[in-house]
């Protein structure tokens, strides 16, 4: 049975490209699935937390933010569809990404993270 994500992203018209999920992070079970585009961690994030203007260790990277395409969530439960649309569109010179995606890329790509969420 083919995966709701996958189903998603073949629908957009990305081509060659399935989700999986890892029980594991064992090299050799990785290297069992071919080429790997990205790897997406999805935690269950306090509701109560808000997020500042620098991240709790650190600060941002602003240069390496600039070459990359990365929305800022404002809608609980979509981090999932977030990330993988996210990926796909930071990795467009290794998949296809259709027309859909690749449009949606030109026209939303280079809002600020916070207006291209909306």
């Amino acid at each position: 049975m083919q995966g709701v994500f996958t189903y998603l992203i073949e629908k957009l018209g990305v081509k060659d490209v399935q989700f999986e999920e890892l029980t594991t992070l064992e090299v050799s079970e990785l290297q069992a699935l071919g080429t790997i585009y990205g790897v997406i961690f999805l935690f269950k994030y306090p509701t109560g937390e808000t997020r500042g203007d620098t991240p709790k260790d650190g600060t941002y990277d602003h240069e390496a933010a600039n070459s990359l395409f990365f929305p800022a969530q404002t809608i609980q439960n979509a981090c999932g569809t977030q990330a993988i649309v996210s990926l796909l569109l930071n990795r467009e010179e290794q998949v296809e990404i259709g027309k859909e995606l690749k449009e949606f890329k030109e026209f939303a790509g280079d809002f600020p993270p916070d207006v291209c969420s909306h």
